[in-house]
């Protein structure tokens, strides 16, 4: 079949019919499908539309690609929804999925293998893809612990940006949340760090930007500030069990690593092979005495890793490492 152009399908309804009864009826092995077109502009196709081409598709497919700015919500979440029990990988970082979505979608899915929630880059979108630490973290209101999750044992590739989290030790900033009483960011950054020590054979973890977006983000502010510190000070080494580990991405986010970090995670992940985001300016301070600590701090952890563990590949916040498409 033919690639169909997203112009087409959608300001033809009869050929958009046709697709669709050609999926449920003509091809029931299908097993991917991509919604969108290469890496240029999408537009065409309404949420309807989408929710219609998934729902034909009935027996179950396993990979689902959303791909640059596509109008997939509501009605289109719905029909994927229908595919959760089968699906092992998916790219929805050009869609508007809501937290309360997101959550649904890690509970039902039993054999996902990739998620990727992170905007491609290619195009700005602001606010971009996310997901609350609230909704993230998920307890059971009885025991106060993570629900389990349909995928924590085969989740392998996680990209997703968790937002919403009290920083006090950023002050008064932009995109700085404030906590509701003292400790309340700690308590909340130890939560998610649970959640995600629940995905023991993860081998990828991004939890910042894409590299390529900020190429187009005329925002000045590209740095996160309501996101986890990664500090051993507050929870960090509850991810001691990802020993499968062998790529983390902070890439724009304000953390809080320092050498006694990445000793710890290079003692903790010993399949570690790429870091990206240390020591880019979302980590450093605004005072100029604290900026040139923080830079000698840096330096310290390249030459001990230089020393220690050349094999492992320190990347700054803008740069690519591999592609973002499940291909």
């Amino acid at each position: 079949m033919r690639p169909l152009g997203k112009t087409n399908v959608a300001r033809d309804q009869g050929e958009l019919d046709c697709l669709s009864k050609v999926l449920s009826t003509q091809i029931p092995n299908l097993h991917k499908i991509h919604f969108g077109k290469g890496r240029e502009y999408s537009e065409g196709l309404t949420d309807r539309d989408i929710a219609t081409l998934l729902s034909s598709c009935r027996y179950g497919l396993k990979v689902v690609e959303i791909t640059h700015n596509l109008e997939f919500h509501g009605a289109s979440v719905a029909a994927l929804a229908q595919h959760y029990p089968t699906l092992e990988a998916l790219a929805i970082g050009d869609t508007k999925f809501e937290s309360n979505e997101l959550l649904l979608l890690l509970t039902s899915t039993p054999k996902l293998q990739t998620l990727i929630s992170i905007d491609d880059g290619y195009y700005e979108q602001w606010p971009q893809t996310s997901i609350e630490s609230r909704a993230f973290i998920d307890l059971e209101p009885v025991t106060n612990s993570p629900t389990p999750w349909a995928c924590e044992s085969t989740l392998k590739e996680l990209r997703i940006r968790i937002t919403g989290i009290p920083r006090p030790d950023l002050g008064r900033q932009q995109g700085v949340v404030e906590e509701v009483y003292a400790g309340q960011g700690r308590e909340i950054q130890i939560q998610v760090y649970e959640r995600l020590a629940r995905f023991t054979n993860l081998e990828s973890l991004w939890l910042g930007s894409n590299p390529s977006i900020q190429q187009f983000d005329s925002s000045p502010e590209r740095e996160q500030r309501d996101c986890i510190e990664m500090s051993l000070e507050n929870g960090l080494d509850k991810l001691g069990g990802l020993k499968e580990l062998r790529v983390l991405s902070l890439a724009h986010m304000n953390t809080r690593i320092g050498l006694k970090e990445v000793q710890w995670m290079v003692e903790n992940w010993p399949k570690l092979h790429v870091i990206r985001g240390l020591g880019d300016e979302g980590n450093e301070s605004d005072d100029e005495d604290e900026e040139d600590e923080d830079e000698t701090e840096y330096e310290k952890i390249l030459d001990w890793l230089e020393e220690h563990c050349p094999e492992i590949l320190v990347l700054d916040s803008d740069t690519d490492m591999v592609d973002n498409y499940l291909y």
